[in-house]
């Protein structure tokens, strides 16, 4: 998240810019929560179930798209990055209740 805030410049208020190791780690505890849960295994009927680091990057990379203008708050950063990790996470599970379930996992860690 470095790289985002230096290209940024000083665009990015200092409130924002304390929220990276915040959104760096919630990123990787969503991950260890999908990896680790029982309810969203990979089985035969869910084989797309199967999650590796690179979706965390896909997470940062979607985070790193956006300017100054479209990041003025916390809050909007926040947003952003449960909409990215709904985007690459929420986006492969095919039932209701997975997508509830990540969404309880999302809850928490947001």
């Amino acid at each position: 998240m470095d790289w985002f805030f230096l290209n940024q410049g000083k665009e990015i208020s200092g409130k924002i810019q304390n929220l990276k190791e915040m959104i760096v780690n919630s990123t990787i505890e969503i991950y260890n929560s999908i990896k680790n849960s029982k309810e969203l295994l990979p089985i035969p009927a869910k084989c797309h179930y199967m999650y590796n680091l690179r979706d965390i990057s896909k997470v940062f990379f979607g985070i790193g798209r956006i300017n100054s203008f479209g990041c003025k708050s916390e809050s909007d950063l926040i947003k952003l990055w449960v909409h990215e990790c709904q985007r690459v996470f929420q986006d492969r599970l095919v039932n209701i209740s997975d997508q509830d379930t990540f969404k309880t996992y999302l809850k928490t860690i947001a």
